[in-house]
């Protein structure tokens, strides 16, 4: 019963686009910043002893902006996949979930499963954006036992978001309120990050 309501609840997220796209809004929003104002303004502030020592500066600058662009995926993917709780609060299905015979916990287990999830996905999916941006501006791609320390590494962010996000959330019931805490956490993760 409980991987049912997973597989509802990401399909849910995956369908909505506009959710996917605002979820994914502060990562467009810093590699943007990044490419057209702040990478070569990041690059002139570097000491000359930097750029004498043999060290791919821009490399380190692409590796540590991407690293950040990352994080703020595993943020603002799975507050965004919370929008189906609110969401069934904010019609009633939550009261249909609740007369059935799954337990509380299980619901609320498949809604930060689910959460878990999509975070995950999407931030493999920026992932996967940084080490191509970083490949295309003459860096180098990640080696396989850094990829798996990165991958554990999200998995830990993507868990620990998803918690930190599910008690801000259990507060929220409105679409409108869910609204405006999305936007007041994209903007300050994607400021913090950035």
């Amino acid at each position: 019963m409980i991987l049912s309501l997973i597989k509802r609840n990401v399909k849910l997220y995956f369908r909505d686009k506009m959710s996917v796209f605002f979820s994914m809004l502060g990562v467009f929003i810093i590699i943007l910043l990044f490419v057209l104002f702040l990478g070569d303004m990041m690059l002139g502030s570097v000491p000359s002893g930097l750029e004498n020592s043999g060290v791919n500066t821009r490399f380190l600058m692409d590796s540590w902006i991407m690293a950040g662009v990352v994080t703020v995926a595993t943020i603002t993917t799975t507050l965004g996949a919370y929008g189906t709780i609110v969401n069934d609060y904010s019609t009633g299905v939550i009261n249909d979930f609740k007369v059935s015979p799954i337990k509380r916990t299980g619901l609320v287990l498949s809604y930060v499963i689910s959460s878990c999830v999509v975070g995950f996905i999407m931030s493999i999916c920026s992932l996967i954006f940084a080490e191509i941006y970083i490949l295309l501006s003459g860096g180098e791609l990640i080696s396989i036992f850094g990829l798996v320390k990165v991958l554990g590494i999200i998995m830990l962010s993507v868990l620990m978001s998803s918690s930190v996000i599910f008690l801000i959330i259990s507060f929220v019931k409105s679409n409108n309120a869910f609204g405006a805490v999305s936007t007041v956490f994209g903007s300050i993760i994607g400021f913090l990050m950035g």
